[in-house]
């Protein structure tokens, strides 16, 4: 059985949009969730929420929109978490 893909969309609601300081903590909190695969998309751009460098990639000012995706184990609660 293929595991389940749990996503959310979300809007960057920072002033400042997502930075160094936003995407330390987001790569933390993502990397708590070791069995579970956490990735953030941007339009047509994915990349690993646990990887703060490719996080620094998405370019998202305040207003722009984000769609969350969690696979695996507690999937749902590491989206709750981020």
């Amino acid at each position: 059985m293929e595991p389940s893909v749990c996503r959310r969309t979300v809007k960057v609601d920072l002033e400042l949009g997502l930075h160094l300081g936003p995407d330390s903590q987001i790569g933390k909190a993502a990397r708590q969730y070791a069995s579970c695969e956490l990735r953030i998309v941007k339009e047509d751009v994915s990349v690993d929420a646990k990887n703060v460098l490719e996080l620094m990639t998405l370019n998202a000012p305040q207003g722009t929109e984000l769609v969350l995706e969690a696979t695996g184990e507690n999937a749902a609660d590491a989206l709750d978490e981020l």
